[in-house]
């Protein structure tokens, strides 16, 4: 008669109490209960959720409950702000966001060189669904700016969840999982691989039918890229290059064509461009050759506007990177490069690109890590490098995040030797 909740029970198994899920948390009530822990006097302290409330900690003495704190609540303890990497896509002018403070992780957004939270966890979007944190690939955002991200289920009374666009503070749904497919499998929740300002939402996630799927979402219908399953019937199968049992990153353009890194039965791994269903190769390990030197690694990749681009590793130490143009590569820089610091280009791994084709990358040039800016006219220079004392209180160890925008700004996280990340803006001359 006392509902479902937490219940309390002295030794000689006889009860004393309970939190019960009905219960009222200040006029609101109680729908899920995450634990709790029962004190020497008998008084509970427990974690609750309400149909308004986020997550509170409330301690319960006899019929009576009372609020100790709950999420979202000011707290005037500092405490050590943890994040390893920003989110990525935006190229208009404006703050960087990252994933930051938690496990998952909440958004929080830099501004004027302070931390504010943007989308904390336990936060309502629309209706009933929690934003229960941000996993790695969950978080997107386009290229004008606004936030896309993936809210996973959590327990077993939350009525929704899906894809979400986040944009000023208004919230939309744009898929709803878990979403069936129109041959019958149920795509489950995933991450995201790129998102357009076009629309396109390039996702992953595993199915009902033991595979995973990489698809595009527009308009409130996916579309299927391919699938890594070995069964007949669902697998992807690319000519000679056989079929397809994986892929380890993906992005998508404008216009919704993919440049997908897959992992292939019959060959190395490779990137494959698809569009409108058909696949065509762009670089296979081992077999392509830039600058007469065979690729034997794929760095990074990106897509702006209507373009491609990667950053390749190669036999004998080369490096490059390219634009994808007509049908083959373009170098755009490489180890034949000599660095804006006199020393030989080497080690080019980690970029970012804007609108005006201007590049940032991660670069090593006489044995330490550079950061380096390259002018669509192809004039580079220095933005810093990890032995940059006047600049830095801390010497750095090494970049991990670049993120460039149109106005020429760029963001950037660094480790230094006190093993800490931090986010840098470097302003344009």
């Amino acid at each position: 008669g006392k509902g479902v909740g937490l219940q309390i029970w002295k030794p000689d198994n006889s009860q004393v109490g309970s939190v019960a899920w009905n219960q009222q948390l200040a006029g609101d009530p109680i729908l899920n209960i995450d634990g709790g822990a029962l004190l020497p006097n008998g008084d509970v302290v427990a974690v609750v959720r309400g149909a308004q409330h986020a997550f509170a900690l409330v301690k319960a003495s006899g019929s009576t409950l009372e609020i100790l704190a709950e999420s979202g609540a000011p707290l005037s303890t500092p405490a050590q702000l943890t994040f390893t990497s920003m989110i990525p896509g935006m190229k208009t002018p404006g703050n960087a966001l990252v994933q930051a403070a938690g496990d998952p992780w909440n958004v929080v957004e830099v501004r004027n060189g302070q931390p504010v939270p943007l989308i904390q966890h336990g936060e309502r979007f629309d209706g009933n669904v929690v934003f229960f944190g941000s996993g790695f690939n969950q978080a997107r955002r386009s290229p004008s700016g606004d936030l896309h991200l993936f809210l996973n289920p959590f327990g077993a009374n939350v009525p929704n969840y899906g894809m979400y666009k986040w944009a000023d503070g208004r919230v939309s749904q744009t898929a709803k999982f878990n979403m069936t497919w129109p041959d019958g499998t149920v795509q489950y929740t995933g991450s995201f691989y790129g998102v357009t300002d076009s629309g396109y939402l390039l996702a992953t996630g595993s199915t009902s039918r033991n595979h995973s799927r990489l698809y595009l979402h527009k308009d409130g219908t996916p579309r299927l890229v391919t699938t890594n399953s070995q069964v007949p019937d669902w697998t992807t199968e690319i000519g000679d290059a056989g079929a397809v049992i994986g892929w380890d990153n993906a992005v998508v353009t404008e216009t919704g064509r993919v440049m997908a890194q897959l992992r292939l039965r019959n060959t190395p791994s490779a990137l494959y461009l698809w569009e409108d269903g058909r696949w065509t190769e762009m670089a296979t390990l081992t077999r392509t050759r830039l600058l007469d030197l065979s690729i034997t690694g794929f760095s990074q990749i990106r897509a702006l506007g209507n373009d491609f681009y990667a950053s390749f590793s190669m036999a004998g130490g080369g490096s490059a990177i390219a634009r994808w143009v007509d049908g083959k590569w373009d170098v755009l820089v490489s180890q034949n490069d000599t660095s804006p610091t006199g020393q030989p280009m080497a080690g080019i791994g980690n970029f970012d690109v804007n609108h005006k084709g201007e590049i940032v990358f991660l670069s090593n040039s006489f044995s330490w890590p550079d950061l380096i800016f390259r002018k669509a006219t192809g004039e580079m220079s220095v933005v810093t490098y990890t032995f940059d004392f006047d600049t830095f209180r801390n010497q750095l160890v090494r970049f991990t995040d670049v993120d460039l925008r149109d106005d020429g700004r760029i963001y950037f996280v660094a480790l230094d030797v006190m093993d800490r990340y931090a986010l840098f803006e470097a302003l344009p001359k």
